[in-house]
Parts: C-alpha cells; sequence; structure tokens
C-alpha cells in the first residue's frame, strides 16, 4: 500500500520514476531518517529529510511532520503519537477525495502532487481521503498523478482539482503489465491487521526509528522485557521472524546474550524500510520458517538526494539517498555510538549497562530496466562490544558480549505478460563471543537462504497466486564454554540441517468487500518438520469504514537458538485462531482483536489466550490521543504432570499517549505505560549437594511462576524544537527526552544468592536523559 510504481518506458515527469510495490525512487517526497535507538546498543543513525515533506496517509496529521518524527530519538514516550484522521484540514495542506465514476470512494489510491520543486505523495484512508502539505506547490504548473493496482496511472491538473473542491475522479482502464509485480507483493496485505509506514516508525518516539521497537509498541506486543525482541501475543520470542522483502533474517537484536533486559535496540534501520506490515497471527504462507507471527519489511525509502547528519549524547550517524541514473539507485547509512556520555550523564544506568559501543554500515541497492526486471541487494555490517553487569542464575559478575553481523540479500524479479518470477538469495554471518567470569564461549552462526516462486492473476482480477520452493540451511557452531553453558549442556558443537520446502498461496476477492485466502508450505526434505496451513478472511462492512479479519491455521518452524547457548535447532509448532476488528473514523480509529494458540517447542505444550484493544483519538490538528490495553493467559505443562501448570501471564498493559503541537516549532509527547509485575518462582529451601562446598540445590515453589513482581510504572516525556531565530543558514532540528520522569524503581527480575538463601530484585532504568540535534542538506 502506499507504493509507487515505476515504468521502463520514457519519463516525461520525476513522479513517474516509481517502483511498482517497491521504494519510490526519482519522485519521492517524505521522511527519511536512521535513528538512534533506546537503550544498550542504541544507535545514532538519523536523517531528517526537506522541510516540504509528506504529511501522512491518513488527513489530519499534524503539518510538518519533521518537527515530531526526531522525538524517536530520545529515551522518550512508552507509545508511538500517532496522529489520527481529523474533520479539517491542516493548515499549509490540501486535503480531498478520490472516487470512482460512481462516487464511490476508493482506498489506497497512491495521490501526488508534483512540480518542478518535487514531488509530494500519500495513500488514500479507507474513505477515500487524502492529505499532502503542498504550501510551496506551484498551482499553475503542478498536477495530480493518482496510481492504483490494477488499474493504469491517471492525471490530473491542480487547477483541475482546485475547480472540483479537490474531489478527483479515477476512472480505472485495463491492466498494466508491472501491476503484477505490485500485486505479487501486496498479495496478503489486506489480511495484515496492522501496517506500519516508514512514516510511523520515525514519528514514533518509543520506536527511536527502529522498526522492532514500533512493532514493539503495539498492543499485541507482549514483551515485559522492554527489549527489541520480537514476542507477539503471548508466544515466545524466537517464533515471531523477521523478513526483509521476504528473505527472513535472523540474530537482529542487539545487547547481552544472556540477559533480555539489555536488548534494547536492533541492527535494522529506516533508511532501507518502505513499511511493514504486522501479522501478530496467521502470517501468510509464503513468509518462510515462523512460529506463527511475522514482520514483513518491504524496502525503500521516500526521499530522494538527501543527505542527513545526526549528533547526540550516545554518538554519530549519517544517512543519504541517491539516484545514480539509469535505474540504478541506493539508501544508505553509517553510524557510530559509545554510550559513554549517556551513561555519564545517567550513571543509574550502570546497574545494567557499563560500556557499550557499535559501529554500523549498510545499503539497500536498487537496478531496474527499461524491460521491467529488477533487482534488490541489501548490504548490512555491524559490530558491538558491551560490557553488563549481570547479576543471573547465582552468579555474579561483569560480562561481555561482543558480534559481528554480515548480511547479505539479493532478490531479481522479473515481470512477465501473465505472472513474475522472483528469485531470492541470502547469507547472514553472525559470530558472537561471550565472556564470563574468566572464561568466553564463541558461537558462529551461519544461515543461507534460497528461493524462487512465480505470482500472478486467476481468472481475472479474481484470484491471484503465489507459488514456489525455499531451501534453508542453518550452521550453528559453539567452542569454548562459559559458567553459565557448562560442557554438558544440551546440543552439539556444531548443528547443520536444512530443509527443502514448497509453498502456495492464494487469494480470491468476492465481491467488493469480501476477501480470502489460504496457503500451505509442505517440507519435502531435510528437517522433520510438519506441514503448515492457514486460511484467512476479510470482510469490511457500513461502506468500509468497519472490518473484521479471521483466520486460523497452523505453522511448523526451526528456531534457532540464541547465542551464548549450545547451538542447536529447536522444533515449533503452533495451532491458532483469531479475530481482529478494525473501525477508521473522521476523527477515530478502533481496533481489537482476540486470540487463541497452542505453542509447543521442543513438545513442551503452551495454551495462551487473550485480547487487545487500541484506540486513536485527533479532535483537533494539534492534539492526537491514544489508549491501549492488552491482556493474555498462558499455561505450560511442567514435566510429566498431566495438567498445564506453568504460566506467565500479563494480567494488563495500558499505554497511553498525547502528542501535542505547541506553537509552530515545537511539538510535545507525553508517554505513559503501566503494566503488571513479571512473574518469577520463588526459592522455598536450598541444600548445599554432597560433596561440593560452593554448590547449593535450591527447592523452588510450585507451580512455577506463582508470584509477580511489583507493577511496572513509566512517564516519559519528548520535546523537539526548531530554532529559526538562529542566525544560521542551516537550522538544526533539537529534541530533548526524558524517560521515567518520576525516577520510579521498576524491578526487572529477581536474583538469588549464590546459596540461594537470599532474593533480591534488580531495576530497570531510573530517570533518563538524552539530547541532541539533527541537520538535513
Amino acid at each position: 500500500m502506499g507504493q509507487r510504481l515505476r515504468h521502463g518506458a520514457a519519463r516525461p515527469h520525476p513522479a513517474d520514476e516509481r517502483e511498482k510495490g517497491g521504494s519510490s525512487r526519482a519522485a519521492r517526497a517524505g521522511q527519511k531518517a536512521a535513528a538512534g535507538q533506546r537503550g544498550t546498543g542504541g544507535t545514532p543513525d538519523f536523517g531528517i529529510a526537506r522541510r516540504r515533506r509528506l504529511v501522512a496517509a491518513k488527513p489530519g496529521r499534524i503539518p510538518e511532520m519533521w518537527r515530531a518524527l526526531l522525538i524517536l530519538l530520545a529515551s522518550g514516550a512508552s507509545f508511538p503519537p500517532e496522529a489520527g484522521s481529523a474533520p479539517s484540514c491542516p493548515p499549509d495542506a490540501v486535503c480531498g477525495v478520490v472516487v470512482d465514476t460512481t462516487g464511490r470512494p476508493l482506498e489506497l489510491v497512491e495521490v501526488a502532487i508534483a512540480d518542478e520543486n518535487g514531488v509530494h505523495e500519500t495513500v488514500t484512508d479507507a474513505d477515500g481521503r487524502f492529505v499532502i502539505t503542498s504550501k510551496d506547490v506551484d498551482p499553475e504548473r503542478a498536477v495530480f498523478h493518482l496510481r492504483m493496482i490494477g488499474a493504469q496511472p491517471v492525471t490530473v491538473p491542480y487547477a483541475q482539482a482546485v475547480r472540483t473542491g479537490f474531489r478527483l475522479v479515477y476512472a480505472k482502464e485495463s491492466r498494466n503489465l508491472d501491476e503484477i509485480v505490485v500485486t505479487s507483493r501486496r498479495i496478503s496485505t489486506a489480511f495484515a491487521p496492522r501496517r506500519i509506514p516508514q512514516l510511523e516508525i520515525l514519528s514514533n518516539p518509543m520506536a527511536r526509528a527502529d522498526p522492532l521497537l514500533a512493532v514493539s509498541t503495539l498492543p499485541a506486543a507482549a514483551n515485559t522485557t522492554n527489549s527489541a525482541d520480537l514476542q507477539l501475543r503471548g508466544s515466545d520470542i524466537g517464533l515471531a521472524r523477521v523478513y526483509f522483502n521476504d528473505i527472513p533474517l535472523y540474530e537482529l537484536v542487539r545487547g547481552s546474550t544472556i540477559d533480555t533486559v539489555t536488548r534494547g535496540s536492533s541492527v535494522l534501520n529506516p533508511t532501507i524500510v518502505h513499511d511493514a506490515e504486522v501479522y501478530p497471527s496467521n502470517p501468510p504462507a509464503f513468509l518462510a520458517n515462523n512460529g506463527g507471527a511475522a514482520l514483513r519489511i518491504l524496502p525503500g525509502s521516500l526521499d530522494p538526494d538527501t543527505t542527513s547528519l545526526f549528533a547526540a549524547l550516545t554518538g554519530v550517524g549519517a544517512t543519504l539517498s541517491r539516484i545514480l541514473g539509469d535505474g540504478r539507485s541506493v539508501d544508505a547509512y553509517a553510524s557510530y555510538t559509545d554510550l559513554a556520555h549517556l551513561l555519564a550523564v545517567n550513571p543509574s544506568q550502570k546497574r545494567i549497562t557499563e560500556e557499550f559501543r557499535s559501529q554500523s554500515l549498510g545499503a539497500n541497492w536498487y537496478l531496474e530496466t527499461a524491460d521491467g526486471p529488477r533487482l534488490d541487494l541489501l548490504t548490512m555490517l555491524d559490530h558491538e562490544r558491551g560490557e553488563f553487569p549481570l547479576a543471573i542464575l547465582n552468579l555474579d559478575g561483569p560480562s561481555t558480549t561482543e558480534r559481528y553481523r554480515l548480511y547479505l540479500a539479493g532478490s531479481l524479479e522479473l515481470p512477465r505478460e501473465h505472472f513474475r518470477l522472483k528469485i531470492d538469495s541470502a547469507f547472514s554471518r553472525i559470530e558472537t563471543k561471550f565472556s564470563f567470569l574468566g572464561e568466553s564461549q564463541k558461537t558462529p552462526h551461519t544461515y543461507l537462504y534460497e528461493n524462487v516462486d512465480v505470482s500472478g492473476p486467476l481468472v481475472g482480477d479474481l484470484l491471484h497466486y503465489r507459488a514456489g520452493l525455499t531451501f534453508e540451511r542453518f550452521v550453528l557452531k559453539t567452542s569454548g564454554t562459559t559458567a553459565l553453558v557448562p560442557p554438558d549442556a544440551p546440543g552439539t558443537p556444531t548443528t547443520r540441517d536444512d530443509y527443502v520446502a514448497g509453498f502456495a498461496y492464494l487469494t480470491a476477492s468476492l465481491g467488493r468487500d469480501l476477501s480470502v485466502a489460504a496457503g500451505t508450505r509442505q517440507f519435502l526434505t531435510g528437517l522433520d518438520l510438519k506441514p503448515s496451513y492457514n486460511g484467512t478472511l476479510r470482510y469490511r462492512f457500513f461502506g468500509g469504514s468497519h472490518s473484521v479479519i479471521v483466520g486460523g491455521g497452523t505453522y511448523s518452524a526451526a528456531i534457532p537458538d540464541g547465542p551464548g547457548t549450545a547451538s542447536r535447532l529447536a522444533a515449533a509448532r503452533t495451532r491458532q485462531i483469531s479475530l481482529d476488528y478494525v473501525f477508521e473514523g473522521r476523527a477515530i480509529r478502533i481496533s481489537a482483536g482476540v486470540f487463541a494458540k497452542r505453542d509447543a517447542v521442543d513438545l513442551v505444550p503452551t495454551r495462551v489466550r487473550g485480547f487487545d484493544v487500541l484506540g486513536e483519538l485527533s479532535p483537533t490538528g494539534w492534539l492526537t490521543l491514544k489508549l491501549a490495553f492488552s491482556r493474555f493467559r498462558t499455561r505450560t505443562r511442567v514435566g510429566a504432570d498431566s495438567q498445564p501448570r506453568g504460566r506467565n501471564d500479563l494480567p494488563y498493559l495500558v499505554r497511553a499517549t498525547a502528542a501535542i503541537l505547541l506553537g509552530k516549532e515545537t511539538t510535545l509527547n507525553i508517554g505513559y505505560v503501566a503494566r503488571s509485575g513479571a512473574v518469577f518462582t520463588p526459592v522455598v529451601d536450598a541444600r548445599a549437594i554432597e560433596g561440593s562446598d560452593r554448590r547449593f540445590l535450591p527447592i523452588f515453589a510450585f507451580p512455577p511462576n506463582g508470584a509477580r513482581l511489583r507493577p511496572y510504572r513509566s512517564l516519559d516525556l519528548n520535546l523537539v524544537t526548531t530554532p529559526h531565530f538562529l542566525p544560521v543558514k542551516h537550522v538544526p532540528i533539537i529534541f530533548l527526552s526524558v524517560t521515567n520522569l518520576l525516577d520510579r524503581k521498576n524491578p526487572a527480575r529477581i536474583v538469588h544468592s549464590a546459596d540461594f538463601r537470599e532474593s533480591r530484585p534488580i531495576f530497570f532504568n531510573g530517570r533518563l536523559f538524552t539530547f541532541g540535534l539533527a541537520y538535513n542538506f
């Protein structure tokens, strides 16, 4: 959705150089950034695009969104200030509606205003409405470009749109050949309960421009450790998979290999992200090797020929986007992080992180020829080193995690008259060295991925298919040992496994408002995994403002254990069913979901039941409010007990935010998060092991996880402003952020003494200040 279309023919106007279902290239104006993430390993890759920019995919976004997107850099509000729809048109913006020849509003139409100064674009909402910033547009020369899947592009002169009150009529004509590419990429979009565009990732204060952290702020996210690890709808970390251009990527989160509290950011940078589809339940069958949850990232940026620089307490960063000519272009970023200054200003954070440094380089390269073939190549290099004061598993002492990453992922797309051929190939190498109490362990992991599939329409526009073959190999090695990983730990020094699977995915449009999809993945050779099946239905009613998505399925996956343990693969099997509801009105948006699932990892079953609700309200152009609530219940079978007794329930998780526009150049975000405390199992007795004066045998209470820590509370503030009164040519954008403003001591987990006779909590970070500035050229 919202992707621009590219044509291989002559390009009479910059707005016509577009990618179907891919990144917007020669005619793009909008947000582009790579930003510093929160917590340990925060990488300050941040870029600010020029002030002429896209406002939103929905009416009512706060004008000049760049003033709000810097909020993400700081350790800020605990929930994103997404703007919703508003009945009035913001200042310095053009508001309108796109309808078909019968007057019916059209959703997901790409709308762009173009003149010699650039292009401003967005996508229509469920009511056909759009909002675009356009105060510098020349009304005599500007034109509207409309594009929609399954139809030829339409151009409307700006002056004509003014005469019709910006009510644009889209007369759909014959199918465009390149539309095959768009349909293939977006074949599952209608069944994704949530889509996160790049602009939302950038303007989310808790996300710090990190796609994984943006997902962690959704109601469906259930991560109670404040980490970037995906944990959706009560499932364990590892069952959800991240995909870039439909290629799975592994071990993306920075931080300690053992302590999840330190894992506060990922290596993903929004410079190479156009948007992301979130499947907290029932992902499509063409996404390989997941346990029933997925984040599907589609490549591309929104702003061409832009260079941005960022500096803050956490380090420095730069991003650029360039069109290289002849169908070639690149989005790239570089960053250096050193938390020494941040820790000096916030010494309480040393309870979790003693020191941390990282360096990162990345680029996404595009090549498209005039006759349609397209090549996308992702390259990412990342190095991190951190020292963390671990107190875990009754062992205290300093630990060090050092990690090198290399990701190479390429996709070749060949559109033909009636189908698209896509060939994917990827190589990932992640080497981790974990040191603790004078001992160290190395875990070099290699992931290989190959995929070939075809996709296209069947029976006109009624059916669309995608089918192909996938090969994946895992080479996981371990050498050395630590006090946390004894030599007799389960697993082997080297795990080398692979599989070949065939998949098919079919969607059908049964009328204007009803869509259904079904798919399967059959494992042919290699790993002994059972077949996966899934089916989904989406129905829109009351004019399209209401919709429901019902889905269910079974999924099988091979889950790599994280570094810091003996390298091995765990077999996962998930059965699930879910119901999601979405309402989109003029000033309000409501979404809710209920779900039930049974996850089994290495034959250990866990039942999960829960629901999540989100409400968004934009009563004016200067205020956006949001409130979310989540709850789930889990039961895990313990040993040979016939009754599931282990539990990791989340009784409540509440997030609230207010995004407030203060004057013309200042934005304030206020966020509050409250959740029930994490569960733990108390020690009721401890006995020394016979023949040892150092080892003790703890006796834990039963059932497991029968006690709970104190609830978590945090009030966060973010302020960003642009001081135009300064007598300088390039005015910086300045931000200030305060996390945990009230300096509440929020317990993270329980640790025990060496003899297990004493227990005490350790805490998340206290009050945290950070600030910085950004320049755009």
